[in-house]
C-alpha cells in the first residue's frame, strides 16, 4: 500500500482542467474578448455582440450604485478595452493586474472571468445534471486517461476508505482555475466507488484540501448525489457577489493564502507540476524567493519550446534543493528535477508510485 505519510503538492495548471474540455488560457483570452464585445445596434437598443447576461448585470449594478458611474457607458469602454487587448496579454490575471488601478476594468474583468468559467464548466466532460437534457452521470470511461482518474487510481489501490481518506489528507492541490474540477471529480468517483453516505461525503471533502491563489467562482456545494453546483449559471447578483471573490496577483500576493502554499513546499516529499504555465507572475506568488527541500519536482511542460523548458528548469531548481543532502545542492536534471513533454495524465501514470511510495 506504500508510505501514506509522504506528502505531495500538485500545483494545477490551466493545462490540466483542459484534459475535462476547460479552455487553456489562450482559449480564456478568446472567450472572455467574445464576452466583452459588447456592442449594439445603430439605435442602441438590441445587442448584437457581447454577452447578454453580462449587460443586464452591469444595468443593475448602475441602477443600484449610490454613487459612481451613472450609466454602463465607463464599463463597456473597459469591455472593449479588455477585448482590444486579450490577443497581447500573457493572460487575463496578468492584463487586471496591469490595470489594477482602473477599478470598472478590474471589475468588468472579473465579471467576464466568472461567466466564461461557469460556462466552460456546464461544457466540460465532469459536468452532470439530473435534469434528463444530459447524460445521467459522468462517464468515467470517458475521462479514465485524465490525470484525475490516473491520481484517483493510485489513491484507491489496496485501500478502503478510512484509508484512502489518510492518502487523500496527504495531498495539497494548488490550483491556478478558477473552476471546481477537482472538487467535482473527488465527490462523483469517492461516492460511486465506495457507495459513500452523505457523511462520508462530507467527510471526505472536508479532507480535500485545495488552495486557490486567485480564488475560484464559489465554493463547491451539493444537495444530492446527482446535483452540485458545478456548471451552474451565473447572472446578476450571483455573478457580482463570485466575481468579487476572484483576486488579481497584487490581491493575491501577500495573503494568509499564500503563506499556506509556501506552508505546503516545506512540507513536502514531491511537488507536481500539472499543466502550469510557468508565466512570472504566478511563479513569483508561487515561490517568492524563497528555497525548499524537497524529495522530487515533477512537471508537464507540453507546448513549451526547448529554451522555454531549460529555464524552467532553471527556475525550479533555484527553488528546490534536494531533500537531506548533507550540502545544500540544487536538484539536478533526472531522477530529481524532471520536466516532460506530456499530459498531465501522462505524468502521473509515469510516476504514480512516487506519490504514495
Amino acid at each position: 500500500m506504500g508510505n501514506v505519510d509522504r506528502r505531495n503538492v500538485i500545483v494545477v495548471g490551466a493545462g490540466a482542467s483542459k484534459e475535462f474540455n476547460l479552455p487553456t488560457g489562450a482559449e480564456l483570452k478568446s472567450r472572455i474578448a467574445r464576452i466583452c464585445d459588447i456592442r449594439f445596434d445603430d439605435w442602441g437598443s438590441k445587442l448584437i455582440s457581447g454577452d447578454y447576461e453580462i449587460v443586464e448585470t452591469l444595468r443593475a449594478m448602475v441602477r443600484n450604485a449610490s454613487e459612481g458611474a451613472s450609466t454602463i457607458n465607463p464599463y463597456l469602454t473597459a469591455g472593449w478595452q479588455i477585448r482590444d487587448n486579450m490577443p497581447l496579454a500573457p493572460s487575463i490575471d496578468n492584463f487586471l493586474d496591469t490595470h489594477r488601478d482602473n477599478p470598472i476594468l478590474v471589475q468588468f474583468g472579473k465579471l467576464a472571468i466568472a461567466k466564461a468559467i461557469s460556462e466552460a464548466e456546464k461544457a466540460s466532460s465532469l459536468f452532470h445534471s439530473d435534469s434528463g437534457h444530459r447524460r445521467s452521470g459522468i462517464d468515467f470511461n470517458e475521462i479514465r486517461n485524465t490525470w484525475l482518474a490516473q491520481l484517483f487510481g493510485t489513491l484507491v489501490a489496496q485501500r478502503d476508505f478510512n484509508s484512502f481518506l489518510v492518502a487523500l489528507q496527504n495531498i495539497t492541490f494548488v490550483s491556478f482555475n478558477y473552476d471546481r474540477c477537482i472538487h467535482q471529480f473527488f465527490f462523483h468517483a469517492a461516492r460511486q466507488y465506495f457507495s459513500l453516505s452523505d457523511e462520508q461525503v462530507e467527510e471526505m471533502l472536508t479532507v480535500l484540501n485545495i488552495l486557490y491563489p486567485y480564488g475560484s467562482i464559489g465554493d463547491f456545494s451539493w444537495r444530492s448525489s446527482s446535483h452540485t453546483n458545478f456548471g451552474t449559471s451565473l447572472s446578476g447578483e450571483k455573478l457580482v457577489n463570485v466575481s468579487s471573490e476572484l483576486r488579481t496577483f497584487t490581491e493575491g500576493s501577500g495573503t494568509d493564502r499564500v503563506k499556506r502554499i509556501r506552508k505546503s513546499f516545506e512540507q513536502a516529499d514531491v511537488v507536481m507540476f500539472m499543466g502550469f504555465g510557468f508565466l512570472n507572475l504566478n511563479i513569483d506568488l508561487l515561490l517568492g524567493k524563497e528555497i525548499f527541500e524537497v524529495e522530487r519536482v515533477l512537471a508537464t511542460g507540453k507546448g513549451l519550446s526547448t529554451n522555454s523548458r531549460l529555464e524552467v528548469v532553471r527556475e525550479l531548481k533555484e527553488a528546490f534543493v534536494a531533500e537531506n543532502s548533507l550540502v545544500v545542492e540544487p536538484l539536478t536534471v533526472g531522477d530529481s528535477l524532471q520536466v516532460m513533454d506530456c499530459t498531465c495524465g501522462d505524468l502521473v501514470f509515469e510516476f504514480q508510485r512516487f506519490l504514495t511510495n
